[in-house]
């Protein structure tokens, strides 16, 4: 919403999935694949840690978001902290290859890089599944080594781990990827290889 919104009428121009045309009082700039922003109507100050910083309006600001463009319309694929470099060198939205693995097995998911035992990062898929007996998680574990499998290779994971703990989620009912990252690192999320 910082700097466009699809104010298309019909419902099948929305459901393209355009975040629609830049305001016509921004001035953008796609560098990285990254959206930069400057004009009237972007934000004059932010807080960090309950501090107020200013912002001049005309000084270029980066969103961090990933963008595409098609004709005048504006495609979010993720944020930048969020995205994915495949084994090919291409930059992927975690959120897509969630799409792949979901399946009625599976309460929750997320995908985020992590570093592998040579500590090279590789992209991990964490699932919550819905039933912990040995018999559903090995079926669980055929099926998604399956679908890893026939993905292309952009989208296939380096790991797929079990979460014995819910994965903490938002108010969006979002999996929240930054909290378990601080579980990773505080010991208190346990995962286990499928």
């Amino acid at each position: 919403g910082i700097a466009s919104v699809d104010l298309r009428h019909k419902a099948s121009e929305r459901m393209e999935g355009s975040i629609g045309k830049l305001f016509p009082s921004i001035e953008a700039r796609i560098t990285d694949d990254q959206l930069i922003v400057r004009g009237k109507t972007c934000f004059c100050a932010q807080y960090r840690r309950g501090t107020r910083i200013p912002h001049d309006p005309q000084s270029w600001f980066n969103t961090e978001d990933c963008i595409s463009v098609s004709g005048e319309y504006l495609f979010f694929s993720g944020r930048k902290d969020e995205m994915l470099n495949s084994e090919n060198g291409e930059r992927i939205s975690p959120a897509a290859i969630e799409a792949a693995f979901g399946c009625p097995q599976i309460s929750q998911l997320c995908v985020l890089s992590m570093l592998n035992e040579k500590g090279k990062n590789e992209a991990a898929l964490i699932v919550e599944p819905k039933q912990y007996n040995a018999y559903a998680l090995g079926l669980l574990s055929k099926q998604l080594y399956e679908k890893n499998d026939s993905l292309p290779s952009s989208y296939r994971v380096g790991r797929i781990l079990f979460s014995q703990n819910p994965l903490p989620l938002a108010s969006t009912m979002k999996v929240q990827v930054s909290a378990i990252r601080k579980q990773l690192e505080d010991g208190s999320m346990q995962l286990f290889e499928a």
